[in-house]
């Protein structure tokens, strides 16, 4: 968590975006976030890097319906990269 953390001037925020899916929500974030943290989220293509995990409410994004997961007001969206290492 730290690593994206360090990067947002504000890491922990309450936000409202247009629309209703975790796709949305992704787009918000393409569009307002530093360049550190959309480079470290986002690769060349624009797509969600593989290496970042997002859990819904406690639920991998995955087990919900992916990048069309459907989000409400009250939601608690956390954004991990995962960690490499030996």
């Amino acid at each position: 968590m730290a690593v994206l953390k360090g990067l947002s001037e504000e890491p922990i925020k309450s936000i409202s975006i247009e629309g209703n899916s975790l796709k949305d929500l992704l787009n918000y974030l393409r569009n307002k976030e530093s360049p550190k943290v959309k480079s470290r989220l986002f690769n060349e293509e624009g797509n969600l890097r593989s290496d970042i995990v997002i859990f819904i409410n406690g639920k991998d994004f995955n087990l919900t319906g992916g990048l069309n997961s459907k989000i409400k007001d009250g939601d608690e969206i956390i954004i991990l990269p995962t960690v490499h290492g030996g």
